[in-house]
């Protein structure tokens, strides 16, 4: 189980699985609390599962581990339910737990996403304290740019290292942030010619690329190159059949859709949308399932009828939906020349700039449009941080 976790802890998720089928031919060996411990896991490299409810099982039948604590409180986290993340990130921290960092910056980051910038920083400095360094960390970047201090956010990037592949993903990260925040094409442009080679796993490179055309998507004309280039590498690995890995490339092919869009490249994202409508269908993720959302309702703009776009956003808001579904709907309302309408979407993105940035689905590869986007829609409405 032990080389099952660290697998899937580097995005190896085919062979983290091969290791959990391992560990579960022993299961009935095992105590009732372990077998639990097993479905979370199952549930976790899944293709196309969802395992919140095998991880909050565990929280609540045995509120003593911390790993069924731990977990839960990131499902959520993806999820954007931020407020009910937070106790069990916070129940998890105590000094029982050896493992308890990972559930600190979980509680840093629900912190963040629900506009409480300052308690994530008195916590990221309770995690700094526990890692016994002072090494800089891409997350305070996140909460520093959320209180507003982008100098302070530009000196802490600088001190952040670069680290392995995923370090490096998260740097760049980062550096995006602080620069989307700013809309400062120069310095997003910056960080992308700064960046390192190519990383060696397949996911880290889609992401990379992703992160690469988000920058041309905020900053030129578009490239469909670029992103038919993406999709080249992506697409094939959606064909194949029991792949661990679906969820998570599944939510990268609407990231990248949501680029072509946004370049204005309707025709080639209604032809990606198409082709793997079923697989996203089959997605149990309810990330998956708003983020399906957001891009058909982009197509729906697309096509001149914003009516069908508000249609298919506002029904499923329930606080958890993504910053992006916010912004397509101000485009929806701006559309009908509905004045009140927009004015109420810009002051939304205003108080929710936190979460903005807090948002962790697909390793925050949205983050910078988030952002941007708040800066350009609700300068005029801005609230106190």
């Amino acid at each position: 189980m032990g080389v099952a976790k660290l697998l899937a802890r580097t995005a190896q998720v085919q062979q983290a699985r091969d290791a959990l089928e391992h560990a579960l031919a022993q299961q009935q060996r095992l105590p009732a609390r372990e077998r639990l411990y097993l479905k979370g896991w199952q549930a976790e490299l899944e293709p196309g599962g969802w395992p919140l409810e095998q991880w909050r099982a565990l929280a609540k039948i045995y509120p003593d581990s911390f790993a069924g604590l731990s977990n839960t409180s990131w499902a959520l986290l993806q999820d954007n339910r931020f407020t009910e993340a937070e106790p069990y990130a916070r129940a998890a921290t105590v000094p029982q737990d050896p493992l308890r960092l990972y559930p600190m910056i979980h509680l840093a980051r629900a912190q963040l996403g629900v506009g409480q910038p300052q308690q994530a920083m008195r916590t990221l400095h309770q995690a700094q304290i526990l890692r016994g360094n002072d090494e800089a960390d891409d997350l305070e970047v996140d909460v520093l740019v959320a209180q507003g201090l982008d100098a302070q956010a530009q000196q802490v990037l600088m001190r952040v290292p670069r680290g392995d592949d995923l370090q490096q993903r998260m740097r760049l990260r980062a550096h995006l942030l602080v620069s989307a925040e700013q809309r400062d094409c120069s310095s997003l442009h910056a960080a992308v010619a700064a960046d390192g080679p190519a990383p060696e796993l397949i996911a880290y490179q889609i992401h990379q690329r992703l992160q690469h055309a988000t920058v041309t998507t905020l900053c030129t004309p578009g490239d469909v190159k670029e992103l038919e280039s993406i999709a080249a590498v992506l697409r094939p690995l959606l064909r194949r059949n029991d792949d661990s890995a679906v969820g998570s490339r599944s939510l990268q092919l609407l990231a990248l859709t949501y680029l072509a869009q946004r370049q204005g490249q309707h025709a080639l994202a209604a032809e990606w949308l198409r082709d793997h409508g079923e697989l996203l269908e089959r997605q149990r993720s309810p990330v998956v399932g708003k983020w399906r959302r957001v891009v058909l309702a982009m197509a729906e703009l697309a096509q001149q009828r914003p009516q069908a776009a508000r249609h298919l956003l506002e029904p499923s808001f329930d606080g958890s939906e993504p910053v992006q579904a916010h912004v397509v709907l101000l485009q929806a309302l701006r559309a009908e020349q509905d004045a009140a309408g927009v004015r109420r979407e810009q002051a939304w993105l205003a108080r929710h700039h936190g979460q903005a940035i807090a948002e962790v689905a697909s390793m925050q590869v949205w983050q910078p449009l988030n952002v941007h986007d708040i800066a350009t829609e609700a300068t005029s409405v801005r609230l106190p941080r």
